[in-house]
């Protein structure tokens, strides 16, 4: 076995599955999967099969280094509800300065992520993670070590909300252009992933037609389903997990007030 190595690692945990999971199992106990379990085990083998293809190298020239070619060759792993991404961290030691590094790795979590959350959300489901680097040991089979702890306690007990929240020890070895860019400190004084602000370009790019009509739809069918599972959980008393769509639902709109919200109007 092969030994840890240094890596940038993302933990991602889809909120609400084992509660719909488990009411599924009660309420039809011969069939083998709902709607929605079907959907997110479509979803997490349409990852692995899109960062296989991909893990044949992403190429990227930066400014910094304009006749480089950047390869970087993750790893990928899913089981239940959860999946975790990882790349190391060397991957770049003769070619970029330490900066360029870490705005290209922010770059690829939030490649990952931006489509997990979009189709996470047409099937009802959150997410919530955990991005740091440490040592881990990571292949197909195994994932294990201090790095993997790590992230899946940022992901339970600091994120809170649906957010992919930074360890301090990620942090403190980003830019300040790099939290401008990719990142969001919210009251509490947690940093996380702007993966909002990455939907709402990527709902525009897919969606809208001369007219942005089509984007518009795409605010009003989300929102009026993110508005479904609010009043769904205030009726069973599900305060905790209202809380997590109301936070939601109040960050994706923000995100969509800093772009123009004219392209997302019927």
């Amino acid at each position: 076995m092969s030994s840890s190595d240094d890596r940038f690692i993302l933990f991602v945990d889809f909120l609400g599955f084992s509660a719909a999971t488990q009411r599924f199992a009660k309420s039809a106990p011969d069939k083998e999967f709902s709607d929605e379990e079907r959907g997110l085990l479509n979803l997490l083998h349409d990852i692995q099969k899109s960062d296989s293809r991909h893990s044949e190298g992403y190429s990227q020239s930066s400014p910094e280094s304009s006749s480089a070619v950047i390869n970087i060759t993750p790893e990928f792993s899913a089981f239940s509800d959860h999946m975790v991404a990882s790349y190391p961290l060397n991957f770049t030691d003769d070619v970029l300065p330490a900066p360029v590094r870490w705005e290209l790795l922010l770059k690829e979590a939030l490649r990952i992520i931006t489509p997990i959350a979009l189709r996470a959300l047409d099937l009802g489901f959150l997410i919530r993670g955990g991005l740091t680097v440490g040592k881990l040991h990571h292949d197909a089979r195994v994932v294990f070590g201090a790095g993997f702890v790590e992230a899946y306690e940022i992901e339970r007990s600091i994120a809170i909300y649906p957010r992919v929240a930074l360890s301090h020890n990620l942090h403190t070895r980003l830019s300040y252009d790099d939290r401008t860019n990719y990142l969001i400190q919210d009251p509490d004084g947690i940093w996380h992933l702007d993966y909002f602000k990455k939907m709402c370009h990527q709902a525009l790019e897919t969606n809208s037609d001369k007219s942005g009509a089509n984007a518009g739809k795409w605010k009003s069918a989300s929102l009026e389903m993110i508005d479904g599972q609010i009043e769904c959980l205030e009726r069973r008393n599900k305060l905790k997990e209202k809380a997590k769509w109301v936070w939601f639902k109040n960050t994706l709109n923000d995100a969509i007030r800093k772009q123009n919200p004219a392209k997302f109007e019927d």
